[in-house]
């Protein structure tokens, strides 16, 4: 059981249950209470990071496909139509107008790189039909990310309604998109049952009041999706992250633990300035932004709630959130908007 205190001297209970894999031992925790002090350009990120973070694996695939033809300069065309798009979405000017293009992009991405196969050897070819089959999951992914920013386009502090199943079945299509893009480096399986060494274990942990659904702010699903890849991305494989989200009398509790490579503890309160990464990241290639921990608390702190992270070098991770419920809302029922805190900081989409 774990007990968050909130800011009105009550106590959150965030009923994680018993832990397959064992609770993080070691590293320090620390509340995070600084000022982020974004600009427009940052905020804007910031709230394009999920659909960034995947083009960024889009390219990352087209440059692969490139590698396998033997001609960089065969898909560059389509690098930079990646790039243009990209661009596109740091400006707030533009941005509808990309996301409604993505059908079309997508058509003439996979075109083009469908476009290779002919010149792929035959060697090569089961891992060509691997680049285009990852492809493919990675931009099912970004649509349903489109789909839930226009949404909320007009209102990005909105709460909102959601299944558990539904939560669940996006944090699996997520990973099930990482796994593809790893190429075979590595599995990720989400119950002990199904997990051989060398596999990820993701657990997934969600409550709610009823059993069912849960009224949450609609950037939160982004906030806990950014976390949990944050935490495989710096696990080794075989490592373990557990996702817990609970609904309480008071507000939400998300959890989000891992045993992998840890932040140094004189570090913790620093990363979550923009753009910062702890120093301990090594030079292993990584396909983020490095943003996931910064929106996690641009959104704590436009929503009025409390955030701790306990971690330490080699010591795993543990981000905890608290976000309250809003003034005269349930955590369930009809569809509400919530009243954002006079002194919040910018909202993100």
């Amino acid at each position: 059981m774990l007990a968050i205190p909130t800011p009105r001297n009550k106590r959150v209970l965030c009923e994680a249950g018993p832990a397959v894999v064992g609770a993080m031992e070691g590293g320090r925790e620390v509340e995070i209470t600084r000022d982020l002090g974004l600009d427009e350009r940052q905020s804007r990120v910031l709230d394009m990071h999920s659909v960034l973070n995947f083009l960024n694996v889009v390219m990352h695939q087209i440059e692969q496909v490139g590698t396998l033809v033997g001609d960089d300069q065969a898909v560059n065309a389509l690098i930079e139509q990646v790039f243009a798009v990209r661009d596109g979405l740091t400006d707030r000017a533009r941005t509808i107008a990309q996301l409604g293009r993505l059908p079309e992009i997508r058509a003439r991405l996979i075109g083009g790189v469908a476009a290779q196969r002919a010149r792929v050897p035959d060697a090569q070819r089961s891992l060509f039909e691997r680049h285009l089959d990852t492809l493919e999951s990675v931009f099912d992914v970004i649509e349903q990310r489109v789909a839930e920013l226009i949404e909320r386009a007009d209102d990005a502090n909105c709460y909102r309604t959601v299944s558990l199943q539904h939560l669940r079945a996006n944090l699996q299509q997520m990973f099930n998109a990482v796994e593809k893009n790893s190429n075979g480096r590595y599995r990720i399986a989400f119950s002990a049952a199904e997990r051989s060494p060398g596999d990820y274990l993701m657990e997934l942990d969600l409550r709610s009041r009823d059993g069912r659904s849960i009224r949450m702010p609609a950037v939160l699903e982004d906030v806990m999706r950014d976390l949990a890849a944050n935490a495989r991305k710096y696990t080794d494989p075989g490592g373990w992250v557990r996702v817990s989200l609970a609904e309480e009398d008071d507000g939400l509790c998300l959890q989000v633990e891992d045993n992998g490579r840890g932040i140094p503890a004189d570090e913790i309160e620093h990363v979550v300035v923009f753009g910062h990464r702890a120093s301990n990241v090594g030079n292993r290639g990584q396909t983020g932004g490095g943003f996931g921990l910064t929106k996690a608390y641009a959104v704590v702190r436009t929503f009025a709630g409390r955030m701790w992270i306990r971690s330490g070098n080699g010591a795993g991770t543990r981000v905890r959130i608290w976000l309250p419920r809003p003034t005269g809302a349930p955590m369930s029922g009809s569809p509400t908007k919530r009243r954002v805190a006079p002194n919040a900081a910018p909202s993100v989409a």
